[in-house]
């Protein structure tokens, strides 16, 4: 029976599908998002909205209790005045802390954003912590290149320079945080 392919068309179409396949890698290499690096680096696989799925009964009870107490006049939101003098930090400028959790920018804290920034928050501190290997409260590319489960080196390495924005060759916590933070939303 004969088929009408000849070997020279075969190898073309092989050729072919072996060249589409590559360059669909390739874009898929491309098109890795934060939430794939976050993934990668041991964070929960949860969506924005959906945070608090996994998270303990007690610690968002916690979370709560705290947002009662930053809440001074008791209306369910929290603005920077009252966040300033309800806030176990003081000194400093608070205001990016506060902007962190007022996630929509209309100058108000809402409990949810509270609890979303908070649980993202502390996940991002055990996994900076996981990672400094010699606990000098910085991360290091090294580090970071061996701790983070993404096989891509070229990756990881763009990937640690947005969390050395500074360009230190280390990460502080706050750094850490703050793009860990921007990354999970």
């Amino acid at each position: 029976m004969r088929t009408g392919y000849t070997v020279p068309s075969i190898f073309f179409l092989v050729a072919i599908l072996s060249l589409a396949i590559m360059i669909s890698a390739c874009r898929n290499l491309g098109e890795q998002s934060s939430h794939d690096a976050l993934y990668l680096m041991g964070a929960r696989n949860w969506q924005y909205g959906e945070i608090a799925g996994d998270i303990s009964q007690e610690v968002l009870s916690g979370y709560s209790q705290i947002f009662s107490m930053l809440d001074g006049n008791g209306d369910g939101l929290v603005n920077l005045q009252e966040y300033s003098d309800n806030s176990k930090y003081r000194g400093g400028d608070l205001s990016k802390i506060f902007a962190a959790s007022d996630r929509d920018g209309d100058g108000v804290m809402t409990e949810q954003e509270y609890i979303n920034n908070r649980i993202i928050t502390d996940e991002a501190r055990e996994i900076f912590i996981r990672m400094d290997a010699n606990d000098d409260n910085t991360l290091s590319e090294a580090e970071f290149l061996m701790d983070c489960n993404i096989s891509d080196e070229r990756w990881a390495k763009e990937l640690f320079k947005e969390l050395d924005p500074q360009s230190r060759e280390a990460s502080s916590l706050p750094e850490f945080l703050k793009t860990y933070g921007d990354w999970a939303r």
